[in-house]
Order: C-alpha cells, then structure tokens, then sequence
C-alpha cells in the first residue's frame, strides 16, 4: 500500500479493491470511473474534467437541466440540494430525520445510510467507521485535503 497524495485526491478511497489508496475506482489512480478525460472527473465523456455528469449546464454540475449549476438534481427548491422536495435545501434526500442527512430513518443525521455501527459512516458492515464500502484497504475515506470530494459522497 502507497501512502501519500496521488494527483487530485489522496489515500483515502470509497472503492475496495483499489489499485492504490488514492483511488475511488478500481485502476484508476485518482478517479472514480474509467475512461475519463482527465483523472479529475467522474464520470466519462465530459464537457470538462471538474463535471460529474455528462452534457452539462455547466462544469460545476453534476446532473444536467439544473435549474443552478450548484445542484446536482433538476427541479430543486433551492440550488444547494440535491434532491427536490426537500425538507430543508441542505439535504439530498427527502423525509430526512434532519436535514443533515443523505438517507431517511438514520440512527443519527449525521449519517448517510441506516444501520450504521456508528453515525460517521456511509455504509454499513464498515472495517471502521469513516469508511464508505466495506473491505477498503484503509479506512480513511471521504476527504481529500488537496481536493476535497463533493460533501454528497
């Protein structure tokens, strides 16, 4: 295992299996899906290398035919969320215990899916806590302090 920064994110990875710990896909150094123009992006085929989704608005997007380019998801209240019909706009999905939270009926808001051993994490089943998928080679996993990666992954 290579400790260290690699590129645009660094060891902390949301894909088991990874090539190296940097990675959020397998094969990919610093990327999340195969096949992208430059390693910053996550998706193929983009307008430019900061996009997630395809045939964007603009670069900073996620999701085509949003009503601002801060969202990632059409027809928000407001252009912070992800997902309409929101509680509150700070939310990605709605019926949300609290607004903080990306998936409804958490143990706690600060969770992104239920039945978690603890509130820290997104997935469960994890090796520890901070991590998103089980079997990760480390358990580092959401932030990048080169390149922080968007607050809904």
């Amino acid at each position: 295992i290579i400790h260290g920064c690699f590129g645009m994110v660094c060891l902390s990875c949301l894909h088991p299996r990874l090539a190296q710990p940097s990675c959020l896909h397998p094969r990919l150094p610093s990327c999340l899906h195969p096949r992208l123009v430059q390693p910053s992006c996550l998706h193929p085929r983009l307008a430019q290398p900061s996009c997630l989704h395809p045939r964007l608005v603009q670069p900073s997007c996620l999701h085509p035919r949003l009503v601002q380019p801060s969202c990632l998801l059409p027809r928000l209240a407001q252009p912070s969320c992800l997902h309409p019909r929101l509680v509150q706009p700070s939310c990605l999905h709605p019926r949300l215990v609290q607004p903080s939270c990306l998936h409804p009926r958490l143990a706690q808001p600060s969770c992104l899916h239920p039945r978690l051993v603890q509130p820290s994490c997104l997935h469960p089943r994890l090796v520890q806590p901070s991590c998103l998928p089980p079997r990760l080679v480390q358990p580092s996993c959401l932030s990048c302090h080169l390149n922080p990666l968007p607050s809904w992954l």
